[in-house]
């Protein structure tokens, strides 16, 4: 009887794994949905839409993009984490709930590399430091000299707690020992309507602010990353700025459910390298002042290891855990 049982127990599993190959084999036969954890209108969000909608047209599916914003990315990234492993549904990602979350919170609701399958990378580039134009800040020593100035000193807005704009002004808070009052939005865009009304002294956005600061509705002091970023070739480095030590990469990702099978992730890495490649998507991108950055799965998850241990460093060095 025994040898029956295990005989029944190896044919169901051997059923299963033929079923899972199967499906697999048959993806895609439904839309795909791709989890923004922000608002629309922010840089991920741009990316994603120009990705999901070439994405659409190989793949001869519809991708749908779904905005799920709150607690800085996290309540978008754990819906992601918690979604089937079926391929139906990704989530786009950023430093703010992948890297700098584990960072700062001891106990998040997902783990940013055990609940997720890497697909690739999308985008590597800076967040840029705006003010109002009417800020008498023209430079970063300006900014720092005028916060010392101020009893409180300057505050600074982000498109909420943990993200990358967030941290960047914490890291520049902290490595030019002068105060600054972060003040939290639920998005990039509400923050940045209230610096244009002089609500807020500055923010650390992502690349897609150069559009407002070309048309003349903000300034740009500076880029966080430690080389000029090629969309912004006139704008100095933070630390270029004399604010020695200073980095903040931004990048974007995407993501799927850990347990999604690999032909799966295989098939979604190959096309998304494909389309990244592509010469008329690169200019798109950067046209939205994005610079184009696949991976393989393997890369991004050393990168998100990696990234995680260089923010925790910061967190920890700063004082910064909030939990």
């Amino acid at each position: 009887m025994a040898v029956i049982a295990r005989q029944i127990l190896f044919a169901l599993i051997a059923a299963m794994a033929i079923a899972r190959f199967a499906h697999a084999d048959d993806y895609p036969n439904r839309p795909i949905r791709i989890i923004v954890p922000f608002p629309p209108g922010g840089g991920i969000d741009v990316a994603m839409r120009i990705i999901g909608q070439e994405l659409s047209i190989d793949l001869g599916q519809a991708v749908v993009i779904d905005n799920r914003a709150g607690a800085g990315g996290i309540v978008g990234t754990e819906a992601g984490a918690k979604a089937a492993p079926d391929g139906y549904t990704l989530t786009a990602c950023t430093p703010g709930p992948t890297s700098i979350g584990p960072a700062l919170h001891s106990k998040l609701p997902y783990n940013p590399v055990t609940d997720f399958e890497p697909i690739s990378m999308v985008a590597i580039g800076a967040n840029v430091l705006v003010v109002n134009p009417t800020s008498p800040a023209n430079s970063v020593s300006d900014l720092i000299s005028l916060s010392k100035s101020r009893p409180i000193g300057l505050n600074f807005a982000s498109s909420g707690i943990g993200t990358s704009q967030h941290l960047s002004g914490e890291l520049l808070k902290y490595l030019a020992k002068v105060n600054f009052v972060h003040v939290p939005y639920k998005g990039t865009g509400g923050a940045l309507s209230d610096l244009m009304a002089g609500r807020v002294d500055f923010i650390f956005a992502d690349p897609s602010v150069l559009a407002l600061v070309k048309n003349g509705q903000l300034r740009a002091l500076a880029v966080t990353t430690s080389k000029r970023y090629s969309a912004a070739p006139d704008v100095p480095t933070v630390a270029e700025s004399g604010v020695q030590g200073f980095q903040a990469t931004n990048w974007y990702c995407l993501l799927a459910p850990a347990k999604t099978p690999k032909e799966i992730i295989t098939l979604l890495n190959t096309e998304i390298v494909k389309i990244l490649a592509r010469p008329e998507i690169k200019a798109k991108l950067l046209g939205q002042n994005i610079e184009a950055a696949s991976s393989t799965p393997e890369d991004l998850e050393r990168y998100l290891r990696d990234d995680i241990a260089r923010w925790t460093e910061v967190v920890n060095a700063a004082g910064l855990k909030q939990d």
